[in-house]
């Protein structure tokens, strides 16, 4: 379904969003062929993967976001977190940032 929803691919339009279910190396080298920029889910459907990218140290990250709000009967907040992964041995290809999203949720 990627190989053929990347068929109409414009790298110079944006960046190529995907589920876990494509974060696989195979996905990835295609896009990074046809020059597109990607960001994928990583859950525990890759369990070495979650593993390295949890063991990561974000409280190292200078870039960070903080999002509260209140809707929908309940408090939501987001931490998020970004890394250079470059020279911290990740192995999954062509992989340069991590991005991390906590969510935390409270009724009122």
């Amino acid at each position: 379904m990627l190989r053929r929803a990347a068929g109409a691919l414009r790298p110079d339009r944006g960046t190529v969003t995907a589920d876990a279910l494509h974060t696989q190396r195979g996905h990835v080298r295609f896009l990074v062929e046809k020059k597109a920029h990607y960001l994928l889910v990583v859950k525990a459907n890759r369990p070495g993967l979650h593993r390295t990218l949890r063991s990561l140290p974000w409280k190292d990250a200078i870039a960070r976001r903080y999002d509260r709000e209140v809707s929908h009967g309940r408090k939501e907040t987001r931490v998020t977190r970004a890394l250079t992964v470059t020279d911290l041995g990740l192995d999954f290809p062509h992989a340069v940032q991590a991005v991390r999203i906590l969510r935390h949720r409270a009724d009122l």
